[in-house]
């Protein structure tokens, strides 16, 4: 009887508290794998950054990347999963019903409890002792199981974030240096004066007396700087960003370091409504910070759409009406963001009320104050101002000196001005002077504040500076000529390769200064693949790493294919791809990979055999042999219509032609380009274009901030496919991967140009931009960004019986169809 009585006791309690499915009573699902051409039965489980899961008909989950189904199922899935992320708590519509759940399944945790408390007297008060021992276990086990229940490991997966901080960089490189960025395990720092580019303050109507006077918020200013997480956490009730909540101090940080505040006053007014703002949604605090207080959109006239203008302080990026992949913003939630097909959430500024956060999602602190802490503190100089009725800014500029402003309002049909400015007048303090200018009279008032001189934003290399990782870009090797109008790639050989077997299982490129392993390590998951080059031991070395997207392009020799490499130095293998570091952009299930082909694009990295797929994606590891250099910007703006790229010295068109062209007329436009007083333009080869693209970029992959290209365009290179003739390379600036297009399409054009050269003339004398004449060789050391080009007399032969330094950014060439005998060597400093 007792048996009996524990049996049903068991059943009971699995039936109360455990969750209970029947399989047999679900609808499942047939979805459509496009990409692999076939279906499958399931239900969806989860979609989290690009990847579909699904729990088939034995329970099973698997999981695709979204790209892989049918359009009609893409749909499905974006449309379901937000539906699906609120009934989890992820995605609240609003605060009301956030707090709803979180009351539900505080209700039932109490009501669990309570039925287990009576079964705990039940157990101590009417079974025999002797007996009780036996129960003990199962109840306590029962317990354990009943309050696992509560804990899903997968849906705490959602509630955490983890930023990429370089990711988070691109966002503020635009405004830099007026902006510095650093960061650690825990945040992202941000370090600026709180000042914009564009005008201030014209156009408020309902002036408060404050101006702009730059802050210090900066972290040698007792680290005053501002703190964006770098780990958000989705918070279980969104706080709302209203009259009750965050009224002092910043909710956000803009991507030009500077502050945004609540849309509402500390008085409880909608600062945009009550015409407290200027033409840029910003005014003057009341220690005379400018902030802004509505999303600030006209920022995307200074960075790519599809970059955030803004990081919310708890952690969240802000984007404007543009998806963090160039689609069109969809629908929002009730915090005025959503969760992008990444699976990370973000906000978006639009011109109407909330304008940029309704609630904070992610987890922030609020102190008694109502500001969320941590954040930097602005210093005031003077007392705060008060309402000035019937005030408006008409004009607000730098004075000549950039040491204050002149500000200009209109009353009564009158114009007024306050001029003020700064200078230092100890190490610690600088004395801020105000003019108040009305028609007829002066007032002048001094304050002693903080000191300008002293309260500057570091400039120089950060850890937002590029890493420059090879010491040359090396020619693509191509050496067949496939038309008789010049400008192809045969037609010009600058940066030969040239590989050095060491003899040891690696080989040297001497063109980049890149080590690599000889024979490819084989075939493997991308997280192996990185495994694998972590903890190699070759050729005595142990600082092997995984090779980046231009890295493992540099190798390529397009001269061949299938495979594309020089198998004089690398073993060939059953390879179809090379692995590198690279991730996409917004999309963690794709990886770039290099091709058997001679191409470079981002792939699902379940493709691989060992991940399921039908592909061989392979290894190769690479190692520095130098120490990489660090840029502090990968270009330099010209200022004449050119583009300096700091990593290849090559100089680029800023605009490209205005017309897609075939190839052949492609070739035509560059070789009489003649532009900012250059002439020897040219269409690049494949690697020269490839050089530019921004993998951490998207729609376009290029910097928009150097480049005027257009969103989603094939851009020809001079590159011929070996293997099909009538088709050239390209690179298409959607994401930046090289396929081929034929020669008779019509693509665009940036040209590009190697920059001043040395040239021997073959009769002993170094001519052009030099005094190298009378049979003089050149100094001991090259400069950098220089190349010499070997030009012997026609059909003769040069011999350069010399050992030559060069700098790193120098080369050495030979015009095409002409032959050098080196005689000594070429060392690369």
């Amino acid at each position: 009887m007792r048996f009996l009585f524990l049996l049903s006791l068991c059943i009971f309690s699995n039936s109360v508290f455990a969750h209970n499915i029947d399989y047999n009573k679900i609808i499942l699902k047939e979805w459509s794998l496009a990409t692999e051409n076939k279906a499958l039965l399931g239900t969806l489980y989860m979609y989290k950054n690009g990847m579909v899961y699904i729990e088939d008909a034995q329970n099973k989950i698997v999981h695709f990347p979204l790209s892989s189904f049918s359009q009609k199922d893409q749909d499905y899935v974006l449309n379901k999963y937000e539906k699906i992320a609120q009934e989890n708590n992820l995605l609240p519509s609003n605060a009301n019903s956030n707090t709803q759940t979180g009351k539900q399944l505080t209700t039932k945790f109490w009501i669990i409890a309570f039925i287990l408390s009576a079964l705990g007297v039940f157990i101590f008060l009417f079974l025999e002792k002797s007996k009780r021992k036996y129960l003990n276990p199962i109840f306590f086990f029962g317990v354990l199981f009943v309050l696992y229940g509560f804990k899903d490991d997968k849906l705490k997966s959602h509630l955490l974030s983890t930023t990429d901080p370089v990711l988070v960089d691109l966002a503020f490189a635009p405004f830099k240096p007026k902006v510095y960025t650093h960061w650690d395990n825990t945040y992202f720092y941000v370090e600026s004066k709180g000042i914009p580019d564009h005008q201030m303050m014209v156009g408020i109507t309902a002036w408060q007396q404050q101006v702009p006077i730059p802050q210090c918020y900066t972290t040698a200013n007792n680290n005053n700087a501002w703190s964006i997480p770098l780990n958000p956490v989705i918070a279980a009730t969104p706080v709302p960003v209203n009259q009750q909540h965050f009224l002092r101090g910043a909710i956000a940080l803009a991507v030009n370091g500077v502050a945004i505040f609540n849309p509402y006053t500390n008085t409880g007014v909608d600062a945009y409504l009550d015409g407290q703002l200027d033409n840029w949604g910003g005014h003057c605090g009341r220690a005379d910070d400018y902030h802004y207080h509505t999303a600030p959109l006209h920022l995307y006239s200074q960075t790519t759409a599809t970059l955030p203008i803004a990081f919310a302080l708890d952690g969240f990026a802000v984007y404007g009406n543009t998806e963090p992949d160039g689609s069109s913003m969809f629908a929002l939630d009730g915090n005025h963001g959503h969760y992008g097909n990444n699976g990370t959430y973000h906000y978006h500024g639009t011109a109407t009320a909330p304008y940029m956060i309704g609630n904070m999602v992610g987890v922030v602190t609020e102190d008694a104050t109502l500001q969320i802490i941590p954040q930097p503190a602005a210093r005031p100089i003077r007392p705060a101002g008060t309402p000035l009725s019937g005030a408006t800014i008409i004009n607000c500029q730098p004075n000549n000196t950039n040491t204050g402003y002149n500000l200009t309002y209109t009353k009564t049909g009158q114009n007024y001005q306050v001029n003020y400015n700064w200078a230092d007048s100890t190490t610690t303090l600088s004395k801020y002077t105000f003019n108040f200018i009305n028609p007829g009279s002066t007032t002048v008032s001094v304050y002693a504040g903080f000191s300008q001189s002293q309260c500057s934003v570091p400039t120089g290399t950060t850890q937002s500076g590029e890493s420059k990782t090879m010491m040359r870009l090396p020619d693509t090797g191509e050496s067949t000529g496939y038309t008789s109008t010049f400008g192809e790639d045969a037609d010009y050989a600058i940066n030969l390769p040239f590989f050095i077997n060491n003899g040891n299982g690696t080989v040297t490129d001497t063109i980049t200064g890149l080590m690599w392993q000889k024979s490819d390590g084989g075939e493997m998951t991308i997280e192996n693949a990185r495994i694998y080059c972590d903890t190699l031991t070759l050729g005595g070395y142990t600082n092997w790493r995984l090779p980046d997207a231009h890295e493992g392009f540099s190798i390529l020799n397009q001269q061949y294919a299938n495979p594309a490499l020089d198998v004089n130095y690398f073993t060939t293998s059953t390879a179809q791809y090379w692995w590198t570091s690279t991730v996409q952009i917004n999309d963690s299930s794709k990886i770039w990979t290099t091709n058997a082909g001679g191409g470079v694009g981002n792939k699902p990295k379940i493709e691989t055999i060992s991940a399921g797929g039908s592909f061989r994606y392979h290894v190769r590891a690479v190692r520095d042999v130098t120490t990489p250099l660090t840029v502090v910007s990968h270009f330099t703006n010209n200022i004449n219509g050119t583009v300096t790229d700091n990593f290849t010295n090559l100089i680029w068109q800023k605009t490209p032609a205005a017309d897609s062209l075939s190839w052949i007329n492609a070739l035509l436009y560059a070789d009489t380009l003649s532009f900012a007083g250059i002439t020897e333009w040219r269409l690049p080869n494949i690697k020269e274009l490839q050089s530019i693209n921004n993998e951490k970029l998207s729609n376009p992959s290029v910097d928009t901030n150097y480049f005027k290209v257009i969103n989603n365009k094939k851009f020809w290179s001079s590159t011929t496919l070996p293997n099909q003739i009538a088709e050239a390379w390209y690179l298409n600036n959607r994401f930046g991967i090289t396929s081929y297009d034929l020669k008779t399409n019509k693509d665009y054009v940036i040209c590009v140009s190697s920059g001043a050269s040395y040239i021997f003339n073959g009769n002993g004398n170094w001519d052009i931009a030099s005094n190298w004449l009378n049979n003089k060789i050149p100094p001991t050391i090259l400069p950098a960004g220089y190349s010499i080009l070997i030009d012997p007399i026609t059909g003769g032969q040069c011999v350069l019986n010399i050992t030559q330094h060069i700098s790193r950014g120098a080369g050495i060439s030979v015009n095409p169809g002409k032959n050098m005998l080196i005689q000594g060597y070429l060392i690369q400093q």
